[in-house]
């Protein structure tokens, strides 16, 4: 299992990005700079991720204060 994920990781090219308190205020920076235009997906392409993990950095950008709470169904700031 261990050999996959290596082998998966040497092709893929991908690393694991730290979580940092600066990573989230520019996550929260480009979000709010793409606020009219599909803020998630402009997290997406700048951080080089998948749409779920996108999310998850927009959500923890939430978390700690950078964005305003969601509210279903709406974009927030």
């Amino acid at each position: 299992k261990d050999d996959r994920r290596a082998a998966k990781k040497l092709i893929n090219g991908k690393r694991r990005r730290k979580i940092t308190p600066e990573l989230l205020q520019q996550v929260a920076e480009v979000y709010k700079d793409n606020f009219d235009d599909n803020p998630t997906d402009a997290v997406r392409r700048v951080f080089g991720v998948e749409t779920r993990m996108a999310s998850q950095y927009v959500r923890k950008a939430r978390d700690a204060g950078y964005l305003g709470e969601a509210q279903p169904g709406r974009k927030s700031l």
